[in-house]
């Protein structure tokens, strides 16, 4: 088994709904027409991102 201690990441630029692709993904939900929730929800996934970024990086596996 091989493995590896380097990994490349990319950051979201834009996370919003995307209504073509929504039917085949059950994770995704409209966040409506309310700016705020779509301004907190995109807020959201980038804290996750940097969230999973973090813990890789404890782990030793080095992110770009």
């Amino acid at each position: 088994m091989q493995t590896t201690s380097k990994i490349l990441m990319v950051r979201p630029y834009r996370f919003a709904f995307n209504k073509e692709t929504a039917g085949n993904n059950f994770f995704q939900r409209d966040a409506g027409s309310n700016p705020d929730m779509q301004d907190a929800v995109a807020e959201r996934a980038l804290q996750e991102f940097d969230a999973i970024v973090a813990l890789l990086q404890r782990n030793d596996v080095d992110v770009t």
